[in-house]
């Protein structure tokens, strides 16, 4: 039977780890550096934001599958180091940043000038 918990953990992971790589990008893109180097890392960040979830699921595909469709008795898959460590990382990173994220969006006014346009 499909484990509905088991997924939503996938689902939260992938969100976070396209969340982690739009971070990297956005910190590239307000450095400043000179415009071939910040089009370079760009795009390295997108292709690491798809490599990386390519890779694991390729290498650990058939361990993650198994914990999706019978993780009854384990709320983490077992047998896959690489989807344990980066999965991991990604679940922590969106426990301390999300949140910042969520609040900083509270306090977004738009400008003076939009507001009173007619």
């Amino acid at each position: 039977m499909i484990q509905l918990y088991a997924w939503m953990l996938l689902i939260t992971i992938c969100i976070a780890n396209c969340g982690f790589w739009l971070f990297c990008f956005n910190r590239v893109n307000a450095t400043g550096m000179p415009r071939k180097l910040t089009k370079a890392l760009e795009k390295s960040c997108i292709v690491l934001c798809f490599a990386i979830p390519t890779v694991i699921a390729v290498a650990e595909g058939p361990a993650v599958v198994q914990w999706l469709l019978h993780a009854r008795p384990h709320w983490w898959p077992g047998g896959a180091p690489w989807f344990n460590s980066y999965g991991g990382w990604c679940l922590a990173f969106a426990l301390v940043v999300g949140p910042v994220w969520l609040e900083s969006r509270r306090w977004i006014w738009p400008p003076h000038n939009l507001l009173q346009s007619h």
